[in-house]
């Protein structure tokens, strides 16, 4: 049985079964276009969370760009896999066991929400939030829209 504010098992099933699959298609698409926005709103060396980080691919692009970051993704499978490629640990967690409070001077959720339904994002979003440093900290989601293949929200805490 899930426990009731986490995805739901299929999903976390699905990217157990396809771990190495979804890891090939993402880990090597370049994203570099919608780092600047984000990025320019931290300093150097600023501690991000990439939260469900899938492949680790904008774990490692920030990392190689000198900041500190700690990765999440709710598949342990995807975890691995995260470590493999950034040659750091990327921690087996989902938005609702997230325990940070007040750790990151931002937070990046790369099309992590969409696996979040509706009615569980405010919460998931305020429990992100709780991991901020100050109410300035940025936080970047991308989520799945209706009318348009990726939308962003952009919201300083």
């Amino acid at each position: 049985m899930a426990v009731a504010n986490s995805p739901p098992v299929v999903q976390v099933d699905y990217y157990e079964a396809q771990a190495e699959t979804y890891y090939r298609s993402t880990v090597g698409l370049d994203m570099s276009s919608i780092y600047p926005r984000f990025l320019s709103e931290l300093s150097p060396g600023a501690h991000i969370a990439d939260a469900g980080c899938g492949s680790g691919r904008d774990a490692k692009a920030f990392l190689e760009r000198g900041y500190v970051v700690t990765a999440f993704d709710a598949s342990p499978r995807m975890a691995n896999l995260a470590s493999a490629y950034t040659g750091q640990k990327c921690h087996v967690l989902r938005f609702q066991e997230m325990e940070f409070r007040r750790e990151f001077d931002g937070i990046w959720a790369c099309a992590s929400l969409l696996h979040v339904p509706e009615e569980r994002d405010g919460r998931s979003v305020q429990t992100l939030r709780s991991g901020t440093k100050t109410r300035r900290s940025s936080l970047r989601l991308f989520r799945r829209g209706r009318r348009r293949a990726h939308s962003c929200r952009r919201q300083t805490v």
